[in-house]
């Protein structure tokens, strides 16, 4: 599936905890362009399911500020105790 066929996903109403949903937020948070990617690390964190945690984790590492700056956010919302090793990392870098 290519990531403009994907950006879909924040055009219509999903079952907030569909793993079909989660997965596709996490491709497109690897492959979409940068608007995609900030806004589905953000959708990501909205969900708060703990599944998405790996993904956000590398995507503090993305060349965009404002991916990186969501997918904090989103694993600040999320508390995954795997985390904290990225996020003060994170924040350090910044």
């Amino acid at each position: 599936m290519q990531a403009e066929n994907m950006t879909n996903i924040f055009d219509h109403t999903v079952d907030r905890s569909s793993f079909v949903t989660i997965e596709k937020l996490i491709r497109l948070l690897k492959i979409g362009d940068a608007g995609s990617r900030e806004r589905s690390a953000r959708t990501l964190g909205e969900l708060m399911d703990r599944r998405c945690v790996p993904a956000l984790i590398e995507a503090l590492k993305d060349e965009d500020v404002a991916v990186r700056k969501s997918a904090l956010h989103a694993l600040g919302k999320i508390k995954d105790p795997s985390s904290i090793g990225a996020i003060t990392c994170a924040i350090c870098k910044m």
